[in-house]
């Protein structure tokens, strides 16, 4: 666990300088991130899941766009 909060330490203070706001209001957006990162990255290196990996990682990247505040580009490839 102190490797996860460490984690989103760093993942704080990277996303308040690039997105703006405050540590405070960042926080819980970074560590939604290092927790679905850490979880997912976990399982396809123990348990990988049937799916077409490069359809996997574009769809992990547009929900970390969207939960970064951008535009996903698409719902679906």
């Amino acid at each position: 666990m102190a490797e996860i909060l460490s984690l989103t330490d760093a993942t704080t203070k990277i996303l308040a300088a690039r997105l703006g706001g405050s540590l405070e209001s960042i926080r819980p957006t970074a560590w939604l991130a290092c927790m679905t990162l850490t979880h997912v990255g976990r399982t396809l290196v123990h348990d990988p899941p049937a799916v077409d990996m490069d359809a996997l990682l574009a769809a992990l990247a547009r929900m970390l766009r969207g939960l970064f505040g951008e535009e996903p580009t698409s719902i679906a490839r």
